[in-house]
């Protein structure tokens, strides 16, 4: 059994072409399953004699564990992939996920921040160290173009076109494009490169990478997220912000800015606009609240 996982993984990264990051949740999930397979009252020792009423088991055993709903459906949507793999590689004759409904899951507006709480962000790097400048032009860069912070960490110095203010990020599914920002980031990044990153690179001479470690290599993904919460704790602990909330942030002010929604899902790197359509509802959101505050007869 064992072996067709890893056969699977291996196809999500070589031909679907998926971050390391989501193969390794891929692989826990998947973990996760097979534990419940081998449990004595399942026992289940092949792919094939996997059914719906094994599949049902498995989601009353994580309900009963009392597991988020949007775990749970983040399970389920693995299973699904798996199976279907299987069915195509002919390893299985028929697909146990087959009608199988997942959780029905509420659908939570994206935390945004005010553009006085983003102001008190950007300025809370001490830029007086290296590792200050370098965190200044990350925060300035995250809420310009709106990357994800494993696109941030995946950028080099040789994607950044300065003249035109331009940078070549690699998305999911290792989908190219272009991100844009402004002139505080290009600022920010300047400051960075010219007494920053020389010092943070040391004799490592030949590193690519945009932003680096206190060893002078590519600063990791979970870097990125942890230089982020520090910041946000010491502005905003209180609203808990996730590091996701600068590139949701971009979206709306960019939206409530008059900006065409196609435009902002090139930008986000989303494959569908009905992804993209949620920051909608937060900008109308924002404009009945101002309706509220402002009009003598709302």
């Amino acid at each position: 059994m064992d072996d067709l996982v890893e056969q699977f993984l291996g196809h999500l990264a070589s031909h679907r072409r998926l971050s390391p990051m989501t193969v390794k949740s891929y692989a826990e999930d998947l973990a996760h399953f097979l534990r419940f397979l081998e449990s004595p009252d399942v026992a289940c020792e092949e792919w094939g004699a996997v059914d719906v009423q094994v599949i049902r088991r498995y989601l009353g055993a994580l309900q009963d564990q009392e597991y988020r709903k949007t775990t749970i459906a983040r399970r389920l949507s693995c299973l699904r992939s798996f199976f279907r793999y299987l069915v195509r590689r002919q390893a299985i004759t028929a697909d146990p996920m087959a009608g199988l409904m997942a959780p029905r899951l509420e659908r939570r507006l994206p935390k945004v921040a005010n553009r006085e709480l983003l102001d008190a962000l950007l300025e809370a790097p001490d830029e007086t160290t290296p590792a200050g400048l370098r965190d200044r032009a990350i925060l300035e860069l995250l809420y310009a173009t709106g990357v994800r912070g494993s696109e941030l960490e995946a950028i080099d110095v040789s994607d950044v076109e300065f003249g035109r203010r331009e940078i070549r990020v690699l998305g999911k599914g290792s989908k190219e494009r272009v991100v844009i920002f402004g002139k505080a980031a290009q600022e920010a990044l300047a400051e960075y490169l010219s007494r920053g990153r020389p010092h943070l690179l040391k004799e490592n001479r030949d590193e690519p990478a945009l932003f680096l470690n206190r060893f002078g290599k590519r600063l990791s993904v979970r870097s990125v997220r942890d230089i982020l919460e520090k910041y946000l704790m010491q502005v905003a602990a209180e609203l808990h912000l996730s590091p996701h909330s600068l590139r949701h942030s971009f979206a709306t002010h960019l939206l409530d800015g008059g900006a065409d929604l196609r435009a902002v899902q090139e930008l986000l790197g989303h494959s569908s606009l009905g992804t993209t359509q949620v920051y909608t509802h937060v900008s109308n959101q924002r404009l009945q609240a101002a309706f509220r505050r402002a009009h003598p007869r709302a």
